[in-house]
């Protein structure tokens, strides 16, 4: 009879987990069939606006695969909806689920300059507590990719002060954010965005790290060539 019992529940419970996997393939699918049709038709604004509510969506996963597809389309769009995009990503940045501030940091940064400046405290914000996670990390890339001078000016210092100070929760043999958050800064200094840069290096930056030394020695050498 045990056993009977242990069956049915263990049955129950597979049904459960089928109807979830069947729900969520369900979800998928209505966003890519809306996201076809925008491609399809870029005219219509009738699916697009149908995209953007779901986005919005207090069903999470009804917001996860808006902003997944949103992601997918972004860097064809030009415009009012290009606007709308970047408009979108900073709410998605501040939205209280992880993988929908992962995915509006995506889109961010596929939008480029033009969606980093507009998007850039939020970004800024994320990038500070200097966590090792995939969403941090995103955040340092995007963060090198401002064209503003004010702006990259306070991208560089935060970069830069995630690339001394990691979490030091994080094995030491493998500091992500140090590395991405210094090769942003660099991509900064690189653009011609920050002043004086090889005096910051020298003054500042005492990373006995072999791989940050030769990125900093590499730029050094950069910068004697020209």
């Amino acid at each position: 009879m045990k056993t009977c019992k242990s069956f049915l529940i263990i049955g129950f419970l597979s049904l459960i987990a089928l109807a979830a996997c069947k729900s969520e393939d369900d979800y998928h699918e209505k966003m890519r069939l809306i996201s076809k049709s925008i491609e399809d038709h870029p005219q219509r604004s009738e699916d697009w606006l149908r995209l953007i509510e779901y986005s919005k969506s207090n069903d999470l996963w009804e917001r996860i695969y808006a902003y997944q597809f949103l992601v997918a389309l972004a860097p064809n769009q030009i415009g009012s909806r290009r606007v709308e995009l970047i408009a979108i990503f900073k709410r998605g940045l501040l939205d209280a689920d992880y993988g929908v501030k992962k995915l509006a940091a995506q889109g961010t940064q596929a939008i480029g300059p033009e969606g980093v400046n507009s998007n850039f405290l939020e970004l800024l914000s994320i990038l500070k507590p200097k966590n090792e996670d995939d969403l941090t990390w995103l955040t340092a890339e995007s963060l090198g990719e401002t064209n503003d001078p004010d702006k990259a000016a306070l991208a560089f210092d935060a970069l830069m002060d995630a690339a001394r100070k990691p979490n030091f929760n994080y094995p030491r043999e493998a500091p992500q954010l140090k590395i991405i958050a210094l090769k942003a800064a660099l991509k900064l200094a690189r653009n011609g965005l920050i002043e004086d840069t090889a005096s910051y290096f020298s003054d500042q930056m005492t990373e006995s790290d072999p791989m940050i030394r030769e990125l900093i020695d590499e730029y050094k050498k950069e910068l004697k060539n020209h």
